[in-house]
């Protein structure tokens, strides 16, 4: 699928053709949404079959007579129809294999997939895992894609993986882009306050930072960095040449409503063919760092998006961030902290500058 969108995209085919389930996967991570079931909230619940013997049930994908609902002819109405639905063991068990969508980091973009091809999967091997792992792959190579359609080597990617930030606003990127690469560019004084949440935050809230966007000329670029991730940052702006928006040193909770924060670097590539670029180095350093960093800790590389509240258009960015490994936890993380970024950082200063990723070699 991902190298027949990619020859989509390069041929100029999408000019004139709709190609499924790319353009849905693309409708899905522009958050214009789209009526094709499997990407929606409307799966065999929403869909009707009607046969010329008089049967009426629900999805014909869904295997039969199960998904058989009732007579047409005993159909006197919405309710009638309604309390079939709800008394149908099939679409129950449907509803029942949607539940693990809830908590997936995918769901906004994937929105569940068929609910036919889960029943048939757990019929067939007693788990639907692969057909999620099916569509997570799909999302990140498409957002790769889109992000870069010249580098279709970025859709085959195995490391970076999609993710949609709840908030990720800038006040207007493209004067941001603008001010950074013009030495000459006006840089006004800065709001640059420390908490025991991270730098740049005016009222002392976490996750709430509406403050300037700082740039390596400014003069108080130091004060808006905090110390553990400042030479990560400095290899990124200085070796690789590359723009960061966003970054933070990771802090631990320090009280019950409060979400630990994660180490991480937001990249914000000037054009599609730098962020291919990008997504390919960053791919070669976490990949090595991977393989040295603490078990407590896993490096991930998202494809993310960035908004301007100025022009209300969004900028595709990459984010490389430390997390807790799955077996792990937030505090073994922060214990190990210092030595998972040591080695991350060794490894963005020796990572080559390269047009494929090494996951995608032989």
């Amino acid at each position: 699928m991902l190298e027949a969108t990619a020859h989509w995209i390069a041929a100029g085919h999408h000019q004139r053709l709709k190609l499924d389930p790319a353009v849905s996967v693309i409708r899905k991570l522009k958050g214009v949404g789209g009526d094709h079931c499997h990407f929606s909230d409307l799966k065999c619940s929403h869909v009707f079959t009607l046969y010329p013997d008089g049967r009426f049930g629900a999805c014909d994908e869904l295997p039969w007579p199960q998904a058989n609902l009732l007579p047409l002819a005993t159909a006197t109405g919405q309710d009638t129809i309604t309390a079939a639905q709800h008394t149908n063991p099939l679409l129950n068990q449907g509803r029942a294999l949607m539940g693990k969508c809830l908590s997936c980091p995918y769901r906004a973009a994937c929105g569940g997939g068929c609910t036919a091809i889960r029943h048939r999967m757990m019929a067939a091997t007693g788990s639907d895992d692969a057909y999620c792992a099916h569509r997570a792959r799909l999302i990140n190579g498409i957002a790769a894609l889109l992000a870069a359609p010249a580098h279709p080597a970025g859709a085959r990617c195995t490391t970076a993986v999609w993710r949609r930030h709840a908030v990720n606003e800038m006040d207007d990127t493209d004067a941001f882009l603008a001010r950074w690469d013009n030495p000459a560019a006006p840089r006004h004084p800065a709001r640059i306050a420390t908490s025991i949440h991270g730098n740049i935050n005016t009222v002392g809230l976490p996750g709430i930072h509406p403050a300037d966007d700082l740039d390596p000329l400014h003069p108080q670029w130091g004060q808006g960095i905090e110390p553990r991730v400042r030479p990560l940052i400095d290899i990124v702006t200085g070796r690789w040449g590359a723009v960061t928006y966003d970054s933070c040193a990771g802090h631990p909770r320090t009280d019950a409503g409060t979400d630990p924060s994660p180490f991480r670097v937001g990249l914000l590539p000037r054009t599609p063919d730098e962020y291919g670029r990008l997504a390919a180095r960053a791919c070669h350093a976490v990949t090595r760092a991977r393989h040295y960093v603490p078990s407590s800790t896993h490096i991930q590389l998202l494809h993310t998006d960035l908004a301007s509240t100025a022009t209300g258009r969004s900028r595709p960015t990459l984010e490389i961030r430390l997390k807790p490994a799955p077996t792990s936890t937030w505090d073994a993380l922060f214990t190990d902290l210092d030595q998972a970024v040591r080695v991350l950082t060794h490894a963005a200063r020796h990572a080559p500058a390269a047009e494929r990723c090494p996951c995608t070699a032989p």
